[in-house]
C-alpha cells in the first residue's frame, strides 16, 4: 500500500512525516490562523482515508504540544 501521495493532501496546511504506516500531522502554532490550518489538514487526511477506503484508529491518534506557553486543552476533530 503506499501513502505517497497523502503528503501532497496535507502539506498545504500542516507539515506531515511518514514512516511505514505513521503519519505525524504538525504545525508550529503562533496565531488562531495556524490552528485552523492544523484543523484544516487533520480534515484532508480524513477525506484521504475515506477516498481510499481506509480507517484511522482513533485509539492511537494523540495531540502532543511542546511550548512555554501550551495550551492546556485543544480538540481536533476527527470524524
Amino acid at each position: 500500500m503506499f501513502i505517497n501521495d497523502l503528503i501532497e493532501c496535507c502539506i498545504p496546511y500542516s507539515d506531515i512525516y511518514l514512516f511505514a504506516d505513521d503519519a505525524k500531522l504538525f504545525k508550529h502554532i503562533t496565531e488562531d490562523s495556524d490552528k485552523t490550518a492544523l484543523q484544516n489538514g487533520v480534515n484532508a487526511l480524513q477525506e484521504w482515508t475515506q477516498e481510499w477506503f481506509l480507517k484511522l484508529n482513533a485509539s492511537k491518534c494523540k495531540v502532543m504540544s511542546f511550548g512555554r506557553n501550551v495550551l492546556k486543552k485543544v480538540t481536533l476533530i476527527i470524524f
